[in-house]
């Protein structure tokens, strides 16, 4: 049986396509008046002795508003990525009324409940925890969402 024979421009055609799906997968640049949102935690695990089963974590969201209209922060909803870490998130979305001025930065606190993915003694109880988030503005141009991801070190400062 003899293989067929494949033509050149049938070659040049499929890396053109690989081209052109490469190039329809680009990113456009970020739009620097979309908020800027930074999360740390502030009470977890070790504040409070490595608890096991559920408990709750404590959140500050430093929210910056470049834009020239105020913001106004409506939900943010948190997951824990990657499979591991210290604890888990549950999905609960969290629900406010924070206005950021234009030009401003705000700080949001708030707790998630959480459970510990470890026991005693485990070295999981200081494996960075990786949350992925969703927040969901009101502007006077629309509802708009920003995704944010952060990996919190479990050690203690």
């Amino acid at each position: 049986m003899k293989k067929p024979r494949y033509q050149p421009a049938m070659k040049h055609i499929g890396i053109a396509l690989a081209l052109l799906v490469l190039a329809a997968c680009a990113s456009a640049p970020p739009d620097p008046t979309r908020p800027q949102i930074d999360i740390a935690e502030v009470m977890g695990l070790g504040d409070q002795s490595y608890v096991r089963g559920p408990f709750d974590v404590q959140y500050e969201l430093s929210i910056a508003n470049p834009a020239a209209e105020p913001i106004t922060l409506r939900r943010v909803e948190l997951a824990t990525t990657g499979g591991g870490g210290a604890y888990s998130l549950r999905r609960d979305p969290y629900v406010f009324k924070q206005v950021i001025a234009p030009g401003t930065r705000a700080a949001v606190r708030f707790w998630a409940h959480a459970y510990a993915n470890y026991f005693p003694g485990d070295p999981g109880t200081t494996a960075p925890v990786s949350i992925r988030g969703i927040a969901t503005f009101d502007s006077p141009k629309g509802g708009l969402q920003q995704v944010f991801f952060k990996v919190l070190s479990q050690f203690p400062e």
